[in-house]
């Protein structure tokens, strides 16, 4: 039997498990998100070098680390087991997120808090709200829940080079719109940030995954 390894070596890992992917996309064309303006202030962490390599300054999004950090890092893990996928829908996406990013990551906050993960999660207010986002990680702070992160899941939706260069075409602002109607969606109008931080690299490992664990006033990451 495989021993326990640190979460901060599987963190340092891509993963492994074979994909073959059907480049199918999905869209964004859901009729509240045109009630929010498109995304146009942009500080994009993500840079193409001149030999065609993705570089990044992820570090300038996000707090340095603390000793609650080394505690989460040495907690104990298992990377996930063998297995082919096949993306062709949304939902393979997620089930593929879920069991290579999601549970190793997990891991990590199974104390020092411990993080509840929800799919398909609306706001954690008392308003009456029928929108909801594809997965919310939360911690309880006193007798209440609160969001650490949400996230939204689209195949082949982003064009990276568009929002590299901050020039949003017609379905990329459609899809900044919806972006910033999950945000507005978990925080509430009143504490929706003005900009959006988003993180694109295209073969991320697990710790460039972790983008989606930036606090949510600070932006949504993807």
């Amino acid at each position: 039997m495989a021993s326990p390894t640190p979460v901060q070596d599987l963190l340092e890992q891509h993963p492994e498990n074979p994909i073959r992917d059907t480049l199918y996309s999905s869209n964004s064309n859901k009729p509240w998100a045109k009630n929010y303006p498109p995304i146009k202030n942009l500080h994009v962490h993500t840079y193409v070098n001149e030999d065609g390599g993705v570089g990044a300054t992820y570090h300038e999004a996000f707090l340095d680390m603390y000793e609650d950090d080394d505690l989460r890092l040495q907690e104990l893990a298992y990377p996930p087991n063998y297995r082919a996928w096949r993306l062709a829908y949304e939902e393979d996406g997620i089930n593929w997120f879920h069991s290579e990013i999601s549970n190793v990551v997990l891991a990590a906050w199974a104390r020092y808090p411990a993080v509840l993960q929800a799919s398909h999660e609306k706001p954690l207010t008392e308003s009456r709200v029928t929108e909801s986002v594809d997965i919310a990680y939360s911690v309880k702070r006193g007798t209440d829940r609160v969001h650490l992160a949400i996230g939204e899941f689209k195949r082949c939706l982003v064009s990276k080079v568009g929002w590299q260069a901050g020039k949003l075409n017609q379905s990329q602002q459609g899809l900044s719109q919806e972006l910033r109607g999950c945000v507005s969606i978990s925080l509430g109008p009143r504490l929706t940030p003005s900009t959006t931080h988003l993180l694109i690299k295209p073969d991320a490992n697990r710790i460039s995954q972790l983008c989606l664990s930036l606090p949510l006033p600070a932006g949504l990451l993807l």
